[in-house]
């Protein structure tokens, strides 16, 4: 948005095109690096941020530190940090939010972006600050994370004025505090965190820099047309209109700044443990990244960040969830498998993401030789649910009317192929019955198609329904289990009515393939440890989730036994491969 901005307004400055091209990933030290790798001729610059270019080089590996590795040409905007919540929140001001966290650990949702970004590191100060703690829940983009907060999947959102800026306006959401030294122009009634009692001043900005060794006299060149540009109506408006507020500084006061913010930031890490620390058996040395292939809020991600609460009592290192939605979780599980196997990134992985799509669509994997199982964590159980007012108030009645009715019913699911894909089928085979299947992309996304009558019903994970039913909204007509579940105790098993249908669904933790023996042992250690941990056991008995705990081995033998099982299953019913 900036660097568009920006090429349109140098277009009255410039006799050559400035032509964009996105380098997204690894909280922006991919296109970082490809502008500092670059040839110092001056026909590769790039539009950095501080985070990727003060804090990043502190976080993961990179080919660069602090600003003698690359050439600072020109600073643009500042791009200051707030904490979001939706409109219709329970809470008001800062305060509330604040008391509210106290008052319940780790209940709290907060979005920020990928692990170590501004966004994310402001959200630990205020952690730390303010002697609370909530569940950070990191995105990909920033969109995604705004998406989320507005659909509920999360309670805030730790973001960037100019990103917010849209959704304030028109009312959507609140803004509780700026991460600033004053007020902002953006958002003037909204108080400053120093105001609340909290020093947390964190200066988001985006700059314009160059690989090392760039010319002087291409980095005046350079830097007096982007001046022109910055100060052009096309760029200023632009940015107006987007919440920003430009900063200029030249090559020599940026570099200071970025020096600055380089070693400050280095001992902020530190105070809140973010920074690589080397553990005594020299892994983990850094953060580990959790991947979950589904959106926030689904059964996995439920799962996923108690895991990763309970593992701060058994790890010197944080481990950090991360959502890669979309293709039934298989594109979360193609992120795993590009992923060097050190350790560093490990994946949430599910019955019917391991054992169920690599029959149905080209995969870069197959069995569990093609990755590395960890732990078995718990059974996932499905049931069968529908809005408390739908016709149906029993599952005779549900399957006498499927019956009557071919193809009328709209059963919500994951996606095609998912496990819950493949339960709604059993129960097709097994009743005779012809309902139509609606593949969502996430848990959240299912009950809200439910509630809005976009499905009829749903088959679906137990963890994502005990409030729907408790406020009266959802009613589960019954459970694919061998027995009824204590957490729906009125819901019969297809089994008591005549159908012999059960499925069984877990969650587990995998890793890349070629994950060394040591890492994999310290990794079992910790989960296995994590899992007796009431901070694990108590919300997993809240969601009705059984513990289901498998050691590497005998995890692997479950994967290749359902793997087979299931192939057959989806022959059987006639699931077509795509």
């Amino acid at each position: 948005m900036t660097a568009r901005a920006l090429a349109e307004a140098a277009k009255k400055y410039l006799p050559q095109p400035l032509v964009i091209e996105s380098r997204p990933g690894k909280a922006g030290t991919l296109g970082t690096a490809a502008i500092i790798q670059a040839v110092p001729d001056g026909y590769t610059i790039g539009v950095s941020a501080m985070g990727a270019l003060a804090i990043q080089p502190h976080l993961q590996k990179v080919p660069y530190g602090p600003p003698d590795d690359y050439s600072p040409i020109i600073n643009l905007i500042n791009n200051p940090a707030c904490l979001i919540v939706r409109s219709d929140s329970p809470w008001r001001s800062t305060q509330e939010f604040v008391d509210y966290a106290r008052a319940n650990p780790d209940k709290l949702r907060v979005g920020n972006l990928d692990p170590g970004s501004v966004l994310h590191l402001v959200a630990e100060q205020l952690c730390s600050l303010a002697g609370i703690r909530f569940q950070h829940v990191h995105f990909a983009s920033g969109p995604e994370s705004l998406k989320a907060l507005l659909e509920g999947q999360i309670d805030a959102l730790s973001q960037h004025h100019g990103l917010v800026f849209p959704a304030v306006q028109a009312g959507k959401a609140r803004v509780l505090g700026v991460f600033e030294e004053k007020r902002s122009p953006t958002f003037p009634e909204a108080p400053t965190f120093k105001e609340l009692g909290f020093d947390i001043t964190l200066g988001g900005y985006l700059l314009v820099i160059g690989p090392k060794g760039l010319p002087p006299s291409i980095t005046a060149f350079l830097h007096e047309f982007l001046k022109k540009s910055m100060e052009d109506p096309v760029f200023k408006d632009a940015m107006k209109a987007k919440g920003f507020e430009v900063f200029y500084e030249g090559p020599g006061e940026l570099k200071k700044r970025l020096q600055r913010d380089f070693e400050n930031n280095a001992a902020l890490l530190d105070r809140v443990k973010l920074r690589k620390v080397a553990a005594s058996s020299g892994y983990p040395e850094k953060s580990i990244t959790l991947i979950v292939g589904f959106p926030p809020g689904g059964s996995l991600d439920l799962t996923a960040q108690p895991l990763a609460a309970a593992a701060k009592k058994y790890l010197p290192q944080p481990i950090h969830v991360v959502h890669r939605p979309g293709a039934a979780g298989t594109i979360g599980m193609a992120e795993l498998l590009k992923a060097p196997p050190d350790g560093y990134t490990i994946c949430m992985g599910a019955m019917g993401l391991l054992t169920i799509q690599p029959h149905l669509r080209k995969l870069p994997y197959k069995t569990a030789e093609d990755y590395t199982p960890i732990i078995n964590l718990v059974n996932n159980p499905v049931c069968l649910a529908v809005k408390s007012d739908a016709p149906w108030k029993t599952l005779p009645e549900f399957i006498s009317y499927a019956k009557a009715n071919p193809g009328k019913i709209r059963v919500g699911d994951l996606g095609k192929g998912s496990s819950l894909h493949l339960a709604t089928e059993q129960l097709k085979a097994a009743a005779q019955i012809d309902l139509s299947p609606a593949h969502f992309t996430g848990a959240p996304e299912t009950v809200k198609a439910l509630l809005e009558g976009k499905a009829d019903a749903l088959t679906q994970h137990h963890a994502v329904f005990p409030k729907e039913v408790q406020a009266g909204r959802v009613r589960i007509l019954g459970v694919f289990e061998e027995k009824r579940n204590p957490l729906f105790p009125d819901a019969p098993t297809f089994r008591e009515i005549g159908y012999d249908v059960t499925f069984d669904s877990y969650a587990c933790i995998i890793g890349p393939k070629g994950l060394p023996p040591e890492v994999v042992s310290v990794l079992h250690e910790v989960f296995k440890k994590s899992m007796a941990d009431p901070a694990f056991t108590e919300p997993m008995k809240a969601q009705g989730l059984a513990l289901f705990y498998e050691g590497p081995e005998d995890l692997k033998k479950t994967l290749m036994r359902d793997y087979e099982k299931n192939a057959q299953v989806v022959k059987r019913i006639g699931l077509k491969a795509d």
